[in-house]
């Protein structure tokens, strides 16, 4: 499939701003019908033998508590594509989008999940970029007034960690720190009372949590969120899991 850019689609790509409820169902559902991936085991295990055909229960259900992991893993994505623009412009976000998608400008090849082929000029109506969590196996594009491209998710998980290897990789308060944005996040003044620190050592913890890529930050209103990437996520429940073992 080919991708048609003009001078001003290059101008109005935009990425996703978050998670895409109706995206992830699609495809969740796709998924179960599907081969199954290892990385959604624990997922599927979740899910009961026969799932209701009502959308609304099949999203109670399935979607909506894996809901802020979901939104933690687009925040994370859309974070590192944000970077990937501001290091290198449109050109380095499009060229490290997915294996299957190459970026010889003005087009854009992708080698679409879906197994369609044609060619889309986008003739000045932009690319929106929807990550997905549920789609593993290669990027789809969509046609229409807002063309999207909707690619895998990029999964960044660590290596399983030793007992107690949270703590002794990041240290107490940032071990602290990270189980407390496990759930849903947390801003800046959360993690300052919880853990008895001033606003400015939970700056620094959070820069250092951040450059080493365990946790990316979100503008909420007048507050910041701050949640686990996927590789932060990984450390935290491997570190709960050997406690659990004990």
């Amino acid at each position: 499939m080919k991708v048609l850019f003009s001078a001003d689609d290059i101008g109005r790509i935009r990425i996703s701003p978050g998670a895409d409820r109706a995206i992830e169902m699609q495809f969740s559902v796709r998924m179960l019908r599907g081969r199954p991936h290892p990385l959604f085991a624990k997922w599927r295990d979740s899910l009961p033998g026969r799932l209701e055909p009502d959308p609304v229960a099949y999203e109670r259900i399935a979607i909506t508590p894996w809901w802020g992991r979901i939104e933690t893993l687009i925040g994370a994505d859309r974070a590192k594509r944000s970077k990937a623009v501001l290091d290198g412009g449109v050109d380095a976000l499009l060229a490290m989008l997915h294996p299957a998608i190459r970026w010889n400008p003005p087009i854009l090849d992708v080698t679409p999940a879906d197994g369609i082929s044609k060619t889309i000029e986008l003739a000045g109506r932009g690319l929106l970029l929807q990550p997905c969590v549920f789609l593993w196996d290669g990027p789809v594009v969509r046609d229409g007034v807002r063309p999207t491209l909707i690619y895998p998710v990029s999964y960044e998980v660590g290596d399983p960690c030793a007992p107690d290897g949270l703590i002794a990789l990041i240290g107490r308060t940032r071990a602290a720190m990270m189980h407390l944005m496990h759930r849903a996040g947390a801003t800046s003044s959360d993690l300052a009372r919880e853990t008895s620190l001033t606003l400015a050592a939970v700056s620094q913890h959070l820069d250092v949590l951040r450059r080493s890529g365990m946790v990316v930050t979100q503008a909420l209103g007048r507050s910041r969120l701050h949640s686990l990437t996927p590789a932060g996520l990984r450390l935290v429940e491997l570190s709960q899991l050997e406690h659990r073992r004990r």
